[in-house]
C-alpha cells in the first residue's frame, strides 16, 4: 500500500494520497506513511497541517532525518526560518552525508536573502551530489541573485540538456533567458497543466496574463492621443508626448514585437514623414526608443526587487525578534 501512496503523490493526486495515508495510519503509524501524508499536505499548500503532522510523526520517530527534513520544510513555508534551520541541524547531525539536507539548508538561506551562506551550503550539497538537477537549479538561482544572470542561464541550459522537462529549470530559464514573453507563458501553461497548484508558475503566469491585458490598453490610449494630435484635435506642450512615450514603452518593452510596432505607429502619427528618409529616421527612432524604454523598465524592475528584498528582510527581522 505504501507504493500506491507514493504513486498517488507522484501523480499529483494529493487528496487521494491524503485520504489513503489517514486510513493506513489507523493500522500502522510508520514513518514512511507519515512522510507521504506530509508531502501531500505540503503540495496542497496546507503548511500548518503539515507542521502538525510532522510534529506528531517525530513524537513517534524522533531520530528520522527525513521527517526532520519535512518538519524543516513545513516551517520554511510558514516563514519560520530559524526554527527550520534548527530542525535541519538535527537532521544533519543524524545524516551529515545527505545532499538533500544541505540543499534544504541552502533554500532556507535563500529565503533569508543570505546568499553568501547559501553558496557555502550549496557547495556542500554539490560535493555530495554533483549531478542532481534540483541542486544545480538552486545554484543557478543563487548565481542570478549574485548578479550573474549569464552564468545562471548556462547552468540552466546544462540541466535542460540532460533533463529537458525539468520543471524548475524551465521556469527559471523562461524567466531569465527567454526573450519571448509569450513563449514563457506557454511554458508556464504546460507546467500548470501538470501541477495546477504550483505557486511559482501561477504567480508569473498571472503577471504575464495581466501584462497582455494592460499593455494593448496603454498602447491604444497613447495611439488615440497621437491620432488626435495628427488630426489637430488637440495640442499638448512638447515635453509630454516624449515623456509619455517613454513611460508606456517602459511597460511594453517585455514584448519587443508589441513595443516596436507601438513606437513606430506613435512616431508616425506624432511626426508624419514627408519623405522616404523621414520614414527610415522614424524606424530607427522607434528602435532607439525601444532600448530607452527597456533600460527604464529594467531599472524600475531592479528598484522594485531591491525594495521588496528590504521589506522581506525587515519582516524577517521582526519575526525573529518575536
Amino acid at each position: 500500500m505504501i507504493e500506491r501512496l507514493r504513486a498517488l503523490n507522484s501523480l499529483g493526486r494529493y487528496s487521494e494520497a491524503l485520504k489513503l495515508s489517514n486510513e493506513l495510519l489507523q493500522k500502522e503509524e510508520s514513518s514512511a506513511i507519515y512522510a507521504e501524508m506530509i508531502i501531500a499536505l505540503l503540495n496542497q499548500e496546507k503548511s500548518k497541517e503539515a507542521l502538525e503532522a510532522a510534529k506528531q510523526s517525530l513524537s513517534l520517530h524522533p531520530n528520522d532525518p527525513y521527517l526532520l527534513y519535512l518538519l524543516s520544510e513545513s516551517l520554511r513555508r510558514l516563514q519560520r526560518p530559524k526554527e527550520a534551520l534548527s530542525a535541519l541541524d538535527e537532521a544533519l547531525a543524524l545524516s551529515p552525508s545527505s545532499g538533500a539536507l544541505h540543499h534544504q539548508r541552502t533554500k532556507i538561506f535563500c529565503d533569508l536573502n543570505q546568499y553568501v551562506q547559501a553558496k557555502r551550503a550549496i557547495d556542500s550539497a554539490l560535493s555530495l551530489e554533483s549531478d542532481d538537477p534540483d541542486i544545480l537549479c538552486t545554484l543557478a538561482f543563487i548565481t542570478h541573485a549574485l548578479d550573474n544572470t549569464l552564468i545562471a542561464c548556462e547552468i540552466l541550459q546544462s540541466i535542460l540538456a540532460r533533463h529537458p522537462h525539468h520543471e524548475q529549470a524551465l521556469k527559471l530559464y523562461g524567466l531569465w533567458g527567454e526573450s519571448r514573453l509569450d513563449r514563457y507563458a506557454q511554458t508556464l501553461r504546460g507546467i500548470l497543466a501538470q501541477n495546477p497548484l504550483d505557486s511559482f508558475a501561477n504567480r508569473y503566469y498571472r503577471q504575464i496574463h495581466r501584462y497582455y491585458r494592460l499593455a494593448p490598453l496603454l498602447a491604444g490610449v497613447y495611439l488615440l492621443y497621437a491620432l488626435g494630435t495628427w488630426l489637430e484635435i488637440w495640442k499638448i506642450p512638447e515635453p509630454f508626448p516624449i515623456l509619455a512615450l517613454w513611460v508606456v514603452s517602459a511597460y511594453l518593452w517585455r514584448d519587443w514585437r508589441l513595443n516596436l510596432s507601438f513606437l513606430f505607429l506613435a512616431l508616425l502619427l506624432l511626426s508624419p514623414p514627408k519623405s522616404l528618409a523621414d520614414g527610415f529616421s522614424i524606424f530607427f527612432a522607434a528602435i532607439l526608443y525601444h532600448f530607452i524604454g527597456k533600460a527604464i523598465g529594467i531599472l524600475l524592475g531592479i528598484l522594485q526587487e531591491k525594495t521588496s528584498n528590504l521589506i522581506q528582510k525587515a519582516l524577517h527581522g521582526r519575526t525573529s525578534q518575536k
